[in-house]
C-alpha cells in the first residue's frame, strides 16, 4: 500500500482497519485532502475487501496480533535520552539534551 494514500496511516491504525474491513466490512473512511493525487485530482482507491476478509476467515481461530513491549508509541511526547529504552519508537516524539 506503499504509493497510496493507506501509507499516510499510521501501521497500528491500518492494521486495526485491514482487520475491521475484513471481519466486519466496513471500509475505513478516509480524510477528503488524502484523497487527492499530485494534480489535485481523486484517486480511487482498490477493492480490498475480499482479500481481507480471507486474512479474517485464515486467522480467526487464532489471535492474529502479537502484543509486543518492545514498541513503544511516544506520538508527540517530549522526551531526553533517559527515558528511553531498548525499544523501537513508533510515531516518533521529540528527543531533547538533557541539560545536566
Amino acid at each position: 500500500e506503499a504509493p497510496c494514500p493507506y501509507n499516510s496511516i499510521p501501521y497500528d491504525y491500518r492494521m486495526s482497519q485491514m482487520w475491521v474491513e475484513g471481519t466486519l466490512g466496513i471500509v475505513p473512511k478516509l480524510a477528503p485532502k488524502i484523497m487527492l493525487n499530485e494534480e489535485g485530482q481523486n484517486i480511487t482507491l482498490s477493492d480490498n475487501t475480499a482479500m481481507f476478509a480471507k486474512w479474517a476467515k485464515r486467522w480467526q481461530d487464532e489471535e492474529p496480533y502479537r502484543f509486543t513491549k518492545a514498541i513503544h508509541n511516544y506520538a508527540a511526547t517530549n522526551l531526553i535520552p533517559r527515558h528511553l529504552g531498548p525499544e523501537y519508537v513508533i510515531h516518533g516524539a521529540k528527543l531533547y539534551s538533557p541539560w545536566d
